[in-house]
């Protein structure tokens, strides 16, 4: 307040006074407002580093629990066919001579299976190795569409007694030739065949069939098994992943069929389609370009 009467330098002094006042109180609530803006700002990036942390946190458990996965299945298809190669050649040691003939074939067969299971398991993983690391090679031949499919059939005649389930083959046409690799085509097809065998069990029918379109082959196989949801493909899709990863799943196996064949195509230049429906089953389709002979 002023009082009367008034100096003409007092008054100046008062507008002064109450300029800087008002100044004052503006730059203390600039201040207040970019402090509260700082809080904030420093919140949110505090905020997203632990969204980070935790997210990275979570992606270390799973990569953790897919190890263990990995590991007991790991230990699970290596074990197997060892333990049955023991078990079987010991049995074969204490046979006397006189013992059943019958007996030491099978038992003789028996340790042939796991053998070939074992070969199986090791060569998928080095082949697995070689698609990762974009070093798997082609051995281009030119054959007839029968010698590949009576190969086929040949390598998985004992589809039945492993599993349950019986093989169906056929073709568009019997006189086609094609040029490709043919170790690393019927590895694929193997695999696709193996899986789908394996998924279908007791009484499930797998059939697979195989033309030549337009420049192109085409292999499907398919089985009357219970189908995959399209979340359970891409698991199924993924190196080494079981859709049920546990060590008490129902279904054997290192989950290497599917990404095998993918990339084994893949590197012919071709693609792989998977067409799955639970409770139906699924069909795979190997589109791979080719020339005709």
């Amino acid at each position: 307040f002023l009082t009367k009467p008034i100096s003409p330098d007092h008054l100046l002094h008062s507008v002064r006074r109450a300029g800087e006042i008002i100044q004052l109180r503006a730059n203390e609530r600039l201040y207040k407002d970019h402090l509260e803006q700082e809080v904030t700002d420093r919140t949110a990036e505090v905020q997203h580093l632990a969204d980070n942390l935790a997210e990275q946190n979570q992606e270390l458990t799973i990569v953790n629990r897919l190890k263990d996965e990995f590991l007991q299945m790991m230990s699970h298809e290596l074990n197997t066919p060892l333990n049955a190669v023991i078990g079987f050649s010991q049995l074969l040691m204490d046979m006397k001579e006189d013992d059943d003939p019958e007996k030491r074939r099978k038992c003789a067969e028996n340790i042939n299976l796991a053998g070939m299971r074992l070969t199986r398991t090791v060569d998928s993983i080095l082949t697995l190795s070689s698609i990762t690391a974009g070093e798997l090679t082609q051995n281009y031949s030119q054959f007839s569409a029968q010698n590949f499919v009576d190969a086929v059939e040949s390598e998985h005649s004992h589809l039945s007694e492993l599993w349950g389930s019986s093989l169906h083959c056929s073709m568009a046409d019997r006189s086609f030739e094609i040029e490709a690799d043919f170790n690393q085509l019927q590895k694929a097809t193997g695999h696709l065949i193996e899986n789908a065998a394996r998924h279908s069990g007791e009484g499930g029918k797998v059939s697979m069939f195989m033309e030549l379109e337009d420049g192109h082959l085409h292999i499907l196989v398919s089985d009357n098994g219970p189908g995959m949801t399209p979340k359970q493909t891409a698991i199924a899709l993924e190196p080494m992943r079981q859709i049920d990863g546990s060590i008490g799943r129902k279904f054997e196996g290192m989950g290497l069929g599917l990404p095998l064949a993918k990339g084994i195509v893949e590197a012919h230049g071709g693609e792989m389609q998977i067409d799955s429906t639970p409770g139906v089953g699924t069909t795979v389709t190997l589109d791979i370009p080719v020339r005709k002979g």
